[in-house]
């Protein structure tokens, strides 16, 4: 096969220098098929399952409230100057 060419639908190509190995069925295209189809809706489902950092705030639906919220919300949400007070300090 040329350099730079695709691979053509309904067949098998393989190894290192590429090579054609078969044609395939209608049954083997449909299992190819299926089978990408499967594993990108299983990626999509679980996308956002794992993620390292939290995406819980792109569900919230914000209201202009938001920015100014009243000062009965914000009794016991001071910022401490010592913001290591109560963790526990591991030293290597």
């Amino acid at each position: 096969m040329p350099p730079g060419r695709l691979i053509p639908t309904k067949q098998m190509w393989g190894g290192n220098p590429c090579v054609f190995i078969k044609d395939l069925n209608i049954g083997e295209t449909w299992s190819n098929y299926t089978l990408s189809y499967l594993n990108h809706a299983m990626g999509e489902a679980h996308k956002h399952e794992f993620t390292l950092w939290n995406s819980a705030y792109l569900h919230k639906e914000s209201y202009a409230d938001d920015l100014n919220p009243p000062e009965n919300e914000l009794d016991g949400q001071r910022l401490s100057n010592d913001l290591m007070r109560g963790m526990v300090k591991h030293y290597a």
